[in-house]
């Protein structure tokens, strides 16, 4: 059976986590966005405090054990498939 690639997997997870944070960010802040559109921007404070919250705070690394998981569950499963051509 072939190894999986433990720091592609690392990688992958952390874009979907950064990718989780800006979503967060920008769903948590929708508020500020159309305020700021209107020419007035609130100090960054507010947006950081209204941003990160104890509950996302907490579902962010949740959500890259997850991802980490979902990830080296889809990458063994490719690497058994791999080696059962590779036998043939």
């Amino acid at each position: 059976m072939e190894k999986v690639n433990h720091k592609r997997i690392i990688t992958i997870t952390s874009l979907k986590v950064l990718f989780a944070v800006i979503v967060f960010f920008t769903i948590n802040n929708w508020v500020h966005i159309k305020q700021s559109f209107g020419g007035d921007v609130p100090a960054l404070s507010a947006w950081l405090n209204h941003a990160f919250t104890p509950s996302n705070l907490i579902l962010l690394p949740v959500l890259g054990v997850v991802f980490y998981m979902n990830t080296l569950k889809h990458h063994r499963e490719l690497a058994k498939k791999r080696s059962k051509y590779t036998e043939m």
